[in-house]
């Protein structure tokens, strides 16, 4: 680009030295030099604006890569950031799936600890229960006998009776 703005300017220089050339030889009226001289001033300006337009086309180029860079570097500071998003959600999918195991965990000791409950309370109740049938048991055993004492005590008293002994 610099390369291309030097040029520029030495065919300018130039073009302004012929140019000063035409106006001399003419006015020492050397007509044919004038001309020659306006021939090479002619080819000069198109150089100078060759030059011209190409540093300005490089300068474009620049200005539209810089324009170029900012915008890749902008979109680098947006995937950074969707980096450290992605990064953070993954973390909290971590912990969410931590939590959830624990609580699973939880829960499971929780049931564990409620079918052992529920477990003591039926052993305790079927332990009761034979306490309790081994108890009406012999309560039913008692009565019986007392029962079956009252009848013979009953009896033995009619026999007393009809044999006068009471």
């Amino acid at each position: 680009m610099i390369n291309l703005k030097v040029k520029y300017e030495e065919a300018s220089n130039e073009a302004a030295k012929i140019d000063m050339q035409i106006d001399t030889a003419l006015k020492q009226n050397k007509t044919v030099v004038a001309k020659i001289e306006q021939s090479k001033l002619n080819h000069q300006l198109e150089i100078a604006k060759t030059y011209q337009e190409q540093y300005q086309k490089e300068d474009q180029t620049y200005q539209t890569l810089r324009e170029v860079v900012q915008v890749l570097q902008a979109k680098v500071e947006v995937l950074h950031s969707q980096r450290e998003q992605v990064a953070m959600l993954l973390q909290l999918l971590k912990s969410k799936n931590a939590i959830a195991r624990s609580m699973k965990d939880v829960q499971s000791i929780t049931d564990d600890k409620a079918a052992q409950i529920a477990e003591d309370v039926k052993t305790q109740l079927d332990a009761v229960d034979a306490r309790l049938e081994v108890a009406t048991g012999r309560l039913s055993n008692q009565i019986e006998r007392e029962i079956g004492d009252v009848a013979l005590n009953s009896q033995l008293e009619i026999r007393r009776q009809r044999l006068g002994l009471s």
